[in-house]
């Protein structure tokens, strides 16, 4: 029984949820903003 309140406690628990998504998201958001400068670039020369 203790072995399946510990699996309900961590099913539980939500306290990296947003550190996962954040990891998950950050490194297209940097793309989009490079690829912004760099056709902002493309297109004023």
């Amino acid at each position: 029984m203790n072995a399946l309140a510990n699996i309900a406690r961590l099913w539980r628990d939500r306290g990296g949820v947003v550190a996962v998504e954040f990891a998950l998201i950050m490194p297209t958001l940097v793309v989009l903003l490079i690829g912004t400068f760099e056709a902002s670039n493309l297109v004023r020369v």
